[in-house]
């Protein structure tokens, strides 16, 4: 089989939690650490050049990828349109990402942070390497987490707290559009309709609904990110204390696991 048929293939299993798995993560873990050198030691422009790159990378292998489905006619729309957050983000992220903005980022970056993140770990991908449908999945994941890290560490684009509110909003308002075309066409974007195939967090809250109805549970995530993150508010200038980081992820998870309400957020 030639490099070309594997790389359109659909047959090469991906099994989770395995090799392919770990090698994906490594590599991902190697790009954000350049990405983080970028933003402490390049100048502006040159992280603005960075990131319009991998926003342009990110839109082209979308397109690349539908275009393999369509010519080997297997596009099918109840799975490959756009519709998911990780697809749709990646296919619009040069207007995305193109110029930093506050506002636009947090909600990005909560987003991406409690999802995308989460589909990293626990990846709903059943072709393994050296599939396109494996490349394609892990460039976009891992692409999409890389950006909003880098634009937080080279641009100063912190999340606020309320930022939270808005991208809650911005949720509900993306699910109550997608829920009755996933019921027009019987898909289910977005896991609105089932949960994925492949396990995940969200095995942890109930059957559908349950699990939409327990909003607590992103909000503990979302709570922790921003937490974890507001470290690199300093990371322009020099690495953030270990302490620091280590105390405001410690006390998100004693929250998190005794499901109480959070104290106040200041991020100075």
């Amino acid at each position: 089989m030639s490099v070309w048929q594997q790389f359109t293939s659909i047959e090469p299993p991906f099994q989770p939690f395995a090799e392919q798995h770990a090698a994906a993560l490594i590599v991902f873990a190697v790009a954000l650490a350049a990405a983080l050198w970028c933003a402490r030691t390049q100048s502006y422009q040159q992280n603005l050049t960075l990131t319009r790159a991998v926003a342009l990378f990110l839109f082209l292998t979308v397109l690349v990828w539908s275009a393999i489905k369509l010519h080997f006619q297997r596009f099918d729309l109840l799975v490959d349109l756009p519709l998911s957050l990780c697809n749709l983000f990646a296919a619009i992220a040069p207007l995305l990402f193109w110029q930093p903005s506050q506002r636009r980022h947090e909600v990005l970056y909560y987003m991406v942070m409690a999802g995308t993140l989460q589909a990293m770990v626990t990846p709903d991908l059943y072709v393994g390497f050296p599939s396109n449908e494996f490349f394609k999945y892990w460039i976009v994941h891992g692409g999409l987490v890389i950006l909003v890290i880098h634009q937080i560490a080279a641009f100063r684009v912190y999340p606020r707290w309320q930022g939270i509110v808005v991208t809650f909003v911005w949720l509900n308002i993306y699910a109550a559009v997608l829920y009755p075309i996933n019921r027009l066409i019987d898909a289910n974007y977005f896991y609105l309709v089932a949960k994925p195939g492949s396990a995940s967090v969200l095995d942890l809250f109930g059957p559908w609904p349950t699990f939409w109805s327990q909003n607590w549970w992103p909000c503990s995530f979302l709570r922790f990110f921003i937490s974890l993150f507001g470290g690199l508010k300093n990371l322009h200038c020099k690495p953030p204390r270990k302490s620091n980081i280590v105390s405001l992820v410690t006390r998100d998870l004693e929250a998190l696991c005794h499901s109480q309400s959070f104290p106040p957020l200041t991020i100075s």
